[in-house]
């Protein structure tokens, strides 16, 4: 369970409470458009009409919710995948189907795009189906069943909800009983015979070498009991009796489905053999067969059941009843970062300060604002303790008056040493330095809300009063990510405030170099160029190259050419390299 303190980060920032609400609403008036606009769905248009029998139930934030995330310190989704979202029935090669696809970065925007496809004209083998309750409102209850519920009660859990004491886990002969044996072995062949699984070896065979530690790892995070009930649904529906469970870059369980029996074999492919059999195989993806992550969150105590998306929490605790929008205020339904961002004694303070308030991203009663209140560290400056605070994502020195900070200012120009009160602000807005605790929790806080809030959150802040120069973590500011919103409107707002287009990441990377690598547009390049972005700046992540100079070393290691658009981008950048204004 070592991943599920970001877990608990996920719930409280990933899918935001106003999120839930519009799309609620917009389904309500059975208007699927309005619900992917508030869910950050872009709809793509393709020769497939859009079938309304799945739009009618289709659910962003629902489907968000589920969504594998990328995980490693991120709370952002996993990359890279194409997900299928099938009709009820059975699906052939002409079913007409949903197409979602994930991000294409951890770092980057979270809009998912949304079109239809034949089922046939996709890449099977690649694919990842997700099953009716991950995605659809009308069969959301269907959870219960997938965890190992059953009508009075879900595992680890009594029929009204109350967590049961460890010791009482898997004494019972029903359905959630049987579950809950499986988690207790989990990870052991024991479990996955329990859950009517029969594998072929244990786990150890020293055939695969060192990639045991990770087959050891892929079963010991895998629910079997969740394995065999989807396997068994997706090979009825979709037809095909065996599946592949990738856990290595050339090594697979595969499972096979023949009836009520299910088998897991440990398969190895080089990964040059494209056309080996088990990479022919549909796949399941290990993040969607885990161990039920919410009911390891609320049986753990890091949530409440009211914490939970509603139409989750109304599959798994229906006892509770529904809870109105804005979640409730009460102590026991607090916001998941209450805890950690509760007051106490700041890392940089002798002292125990004042009661701060963030605007908590579940449960307060602002939660609709996007708006993060004030905050305040003691922070050691010139001998004494000076009190630095953030109101509305903005840093205030109350010790400094506007003189004094003039001439920190003109110190910094000729190579001073910033300390202090200046260095934390410097932190806040620059590439260098460390914040204490209460002030990186507030900037982490604004940070989340707008990755995962989209470009309408970004100009709440800024309307707020936010200060445009924050700097995240690494160094960037809204300058690096200005590809992750709406940037047509965002670019000129930043310079209007003073940004800084040239602005270096705590790695050297410019707005322009990070651009360049990550594939923005043509036309936001030539913007940031016209904003009198250095064409000759560093390469991304190259200490020794300049963009130009990076992509000729690139281009002699390449096997297949650029993307068009890259291409013009790279053209544009070699028209106007030493030139201080791009062509229009």
């Amino acid at each position: 369970m070592t991943d599920l303190p970001q877990w608990r980060r996920i719930r409280a920032y990933g899918v935001p409470e106003r999120m839930i609400e519009e799309c609620a609403a917009a389904r309500a008036k059975g208007d699927w458009q309005a619900a992917c606009l508030a869910g950050e769905i872009d709809v793509v248009p393709g020769p497939e009409r859009l079938p309304e029998e799945l739009l009618a139930g289709f659910a962003p934030d629902l489907v968000r919710w589920h969504l594998p995330r990328a995980l490693g310190g991120h709370t952002t989704l996993a990359t890279g995948i194409e997900y299928v979202l099938a009709p009820d029935g059975p699906v052939g090669p002409d079913t007409v189907v949903l197409r979602l696809t994930a991000p294409a970065s951890v770092l980057g925007s979270q809009r998912l795009r949304l079109g239809a496809a034949r089922m046939g004209d996709l890449d099977e083998p690649r694919v990842v189906r997700l099953a009716p309750w991950q995605w659809d409102a009308r069969q959301a209850g269907e959870l219960r069943a997938a965890v190992g519920g059953d009508e009075r009660r879900v595992p680890r859990f009594g029929p009204d909800g109350d967590r049961l004491p460890r010791a009482e886990l898997g004494l019972r002969t029903d359905r959630p009983g049987q579950a809950e044996r499986v988690l207790l072995d989990r990870g052991t062949p024991t479990a996955w015979d329990a859950a009517g699984i029969v594998v072929d070896g244990d786990f150890t065979d020293p055939y695969f070498g060192r990639a045991v530690d990770r087959l050891r790892r892929t079963a010991a995070a895998i629910d079997p009991l969740r394995l065999r009930i989807e396997v068994r649904r997706l090979a009825e529906q979709f037809g095909k009796p065996s599946w592949a469970l990738w856990y290595d870059r050339s090594r697979a369980l595969r499972i096979d489905v023949d009836g009520n029996a299910v088998r897991a074999t440990a398969v190895e492919a080089n990964w040059w053999e494209q056309s080996a059999p088990i990479r022919l195989l549909p796949r399941l993806h290990p993040a969607l067969l885990r161990s039920p992550v919410d009911l390891d969150l609320v049986w753990n105590g890091l949530l409440t059941p009211f914490q939970l998306h509603p139409l989750v929490r109304s599959a798994l605790f229906p006892a509770t009843g529904a809870a109105p929008f804005p979640w409730p205020t009460s102590p026991g339904a607090a916001s998941l970062t209450s805890s950690l961002l509760s007051p106490r004694r700041d890392s940089s303070s002798s002292a125990p300060l004042g009661a701060g308030s963030l605007l908590l991203p579940r449960g307060g009663a602002a939660s609709h604002s996007s708006v993060s209140r004030v905050e305040a560290a003691r922070v050691r400056c010139g001998g004494r303790w000076h009190v630095v605070e953030s109101r509305d994502g903005r840093l205030r020195l109350l010790a400094h008056d506007d003189a004094e900070r003039r001439r920190e200012r003109a110190m910094r120009a000729f190579g001073g040493v910033v300390t202090g009160c200046f260095a934390v602000e410097r932190a806040w807005t620059g590439d260098a330095g460390r914040l204490p605790r209460r002030l990186h929790a507030v900037r982490d806080d604004l940070w989340l809300r707008m990755v995962h809030g989209g470009s309408r959150v970004v100009f709440e802040l800024l309307d707020a009063g936010m200060d445009p120069g924050l700097r995240d973590g690494r160094g960037r500011g809204l300058m690096h990510l200005l590809r992750s919103f709406d940037h047509e409107r965002l670019l000129p707002r930043l310079l209007a405030a003073g940004a800084d287009v040239d602005a270096l990441d705590r790695e050297g990377n410019t707005p322009l170099a990070t651009g360049v690598a990550l594939g923005w547009p043509l036309d936001l390049i030539k913007a940031l160029v016209a904003a009198g972005a250095n064409p000759g700046c560093r390469a991304y992540n190259y200490k020794d190259l300049t963009l130009l100079e990076a992509v000729d070393f690139q281009d002699q290691m390449r096997s297949e050419p650029r993307p068009a658009e890259a291409l013009a981008v790279i053209s544009f950048l070699r028209r106007n390299v030493g030139s201080p204004v791009a062509e229009s």
